[in-house]
């Protein structure tokens, strides 16, 4: 069975990353499109990562799998003990758990690596948002802007660890973010020069000039993208075949909300003209690690590159009012290839085919009820989608507030998707 390699790059817009590619930027990420199958990857409006990525894990849309990160944040360390062994499988559709306080949880679709978790696949998330009722059964679990050892959560419903001999690697990529090479700093300025600010600024406070504010946020998110590329290439080298990764990598669709402006020759100080180049090389620094990562991948590997949405050329808001909520962004990216994926520019591509498109890939018959098609079979391909946004989803109530996860709701408040 072919292993999967998922890789998504939060925000990566098709039209930049064509240009670096066309201007041989892009080596690595040239090599993989011209290789195998590509598409603009149409997506829901709002474009809401959240529930994007939780729709590209399971296959159906937000009023299906109604899943929403940190709302209802079940600690799985605890609730799922032997004792609830009366449930023999908790994460089919539809089925209940019983929970501390009497209330009955609903679980929805399962994500696709615990579809082939079944089948004997090994299996590793690294990156996502905090998935919640969705389990992450693998072996590693990193949520979202998290990368202490501290927080790697080690959940089972077996009561079992599935990753201790990897705390000594996390261990030594665990760094302070003034303690990264000066070089990777200055990677992304134009003098190659780093501002002492950039280590000295924090994003809690308020009356500072929005260069630096923005300063300190892309500091957090690249320290986060290194460490988890750096985790993830760990685990591919460790994973017994066949297995499933997935790599969220959130870094350039932050830097985009960021310094778009920039890419449009809008500078709101002399200072962060140096950062004009930031987001090409973004992209840059997200081809290298796309390169390490095909170099160790078994030949059996089919390795798909996916963005959630894109960005327009034009998006711009003053820092004050810059949010992640991107609302109506253009269509993402989608690129597959590997072991026996046709070559060329497919047609329709839509995120609620992601699913069933691995599924194809691996030989598992997808749902009947899922409403996207595997990419593959572009025949008479016809999807009607609804976006997310006239969907009526159920809202949380005050008792669940108690099962929130307070970092993941801050991370939340600051990208704009919760108030």
């Amino acid at each position: 069975m072919p292993n999967i390699l998922m890789l998504g790059i939060d925000g990566m817009e098709w039209h930049i990353a064509n240009k670096l590619i066309d201007s041989g930027e892009l080596p690595n990420i040239s090599a993989l499109k011209n290789s195998g199958a590509y598409a603009p990857l149409r997506t829901f409006k709002p474009t809401s990562s959240p529930f994007i990525w939780n729709t590209i894990f399971t296959g159906y849309n937000p009023e299906i799998h109604q899943l929403r990160p940190s709302v209802i944040s079940l600690p799985f360390n605890t609730i799922f003990k032997r004792s609830h062994s009366a449930f023999p499988d908790p994460f089919q559709i539809g089925a209940e758990l019983l929970v501390p306080g009497n209330r009955r949880i609903t679980h929805y679709p399962l994500a696709y690596w615990e579809i082939l978790m079944r089948i004997g696949y090994s299996s590793a998330v690294i990156g996502t948002w905090e998935l919640s009722p969705l389990s992450c059964r693998g072996l590693v679990n990193l949520t979202v802007n998290r990368y202490s050892t501290d927080n790697l959560s080690k959940m089972s419903l077996e009561g079992d660890y599935f990753y201790n001999e990897l705390d000594e690697f996390v261990e030594s990529i665990n760094i302070r973010q003034d303690q990264i090479p000066f070089s990777e700093w200055s990677y992304f300025t134009i003098s190659g020069e780093v501002p002492e600010e950039l280590f000295t600024t924090t994003n809690n406070k308020q009356d500072i000039e929005p260069w630096l504010k923005r300063l300190a946020y892309f500091r957090t998110v690249y320290a986060t993208d290194r460490f988890r590329f750096l985790l993830g290439k760990q685990v591919l080298s460790t994973l017994q075949q066949p297995f499933s990764l997935m790599l969220y990598l959130q870094g350039l669709d932050i830097t985009s909300h960021y310094y778009m402006h920039l890419f449009r020759d809008r500078y709101d100080s002399i200072e962060e003209n140096d950062f004009k180049e930031i987001i090409p090389r973004y992209y840059r620094k997200i081809d290298e690690w796309v390169g390490d990562l095909i170099s160790i991948a078994p030949p059996n590997t089919v390795i798909l590159l996916l963005s959630d949405h894109g960005f327009d050329l034009d998006y711009v808001q003053p820092f004050q009012t810059m949010t992640g909520f991107h609302l109506f962004a253009p269509d993402g990216v989608f690129i597959i290839a590997g072991h026996n994926i046709p070559k060329g520019e497919l047609e329709k591509v839509h995120i609620l085919d992601i699913t069933p498109t691995i599924l194809d890939i691996v030989g598992v018959p997808e749902l009947i009820s899922m409403q996207g098609r595997s990419a593959l079979l572009q025949d008479d391909y016809n999807i009607h989608i609804k976006d997310w946004y006239s969907m009526q989803i159920k809202a949380m109530s005050p008792e669940d507030s108690r099962f929130r996860n307070p970092e993941i709701d801050k991370r939340l408040r600051e990208l704009g998707y919760i108030k």
